[in-house]
């Protein structure tokens, strides 16, 4: 299922922002579109790992400098996507964010131009993934303080789109990368 907002049609479909919960599919869905369409894909929290590589992963750097400095690394992210965002453009690109990025407005804000994307995953789905991927998952430490998590973002995800998919349980990669593509043009 997708659902499109009116907003869609002022945004650059060149431009795709991929939201949703951690464990969504975002890096999945957004690695496809780009390979199937020559297009660039972005991954935010993949560019933060290279840039920080002292650490193993996502969790670690949490656990050393708090999620409060890794919110502000995805801000300073966020803003050195400007230029590109502000670049009239023909070339294609996707950029998967991370699930907790639409917590901050001022990570939110350099992508007001794209198509922002939400991949709306049921919390049993990405539960599943997150119990089998804990080692960069620092904010799934139980089941329910994720689950909580969920329900206060998921507003905030919906808030953002301007295409809202489902992916659920079942639902193949390639078909939501099909649905994308007819839904952007691409």
């Amino acid at each position: 299922m997708v659902d499109i907002k009116p907003s869609l049609y002022a945004k650059d479909l060149n431009k795709a922002v991929l939201i949703g919960f951690m464990g969504s599919g975002k890096s999945t869905v957004g690695n496809t579109l780009a390979h199937h369409t020559s297009s660039v894909a972005f991954d935010s929290d993949k560019l933060i790992k290279e840039k920080f590589s002292q650490f193993a992963n996502i969790s670690e750097l949490v656990r050393e400098w708090g999620i409060a400095k890794f919110r502000e690394l995805e801000i300073e992210l966020a803003k050195s996507f400007l230029p590109l965002m502000n670049e009239p453009s023909s070339k294609r690109f996707v950029i998967s964010l991370g699930g907790g990025a639409v917590t901050q407005s001022r990570t939110m804000n350099p992508f007001s131009s794209a198509a922002i994307i939400f991949l709306d995953t049921p919390f049993d789905l990405v539960k599943s993934r997150a119990l089998r991927e804990t080692r960069d998952r620092p904010l799934f430490k139980d089941v329910d303080s994720a689950h909580a998590l969920y329900k206060e973002r998921k507003p905030l995800y919906n808030a953002y789109c301007d295409i809202k998919i489902s992916n659920s349980n079942g639902r193949k990669i390639s078909d939501i990368v099909e649905q994308l593509r007819s839904v952007l043009g691409w």
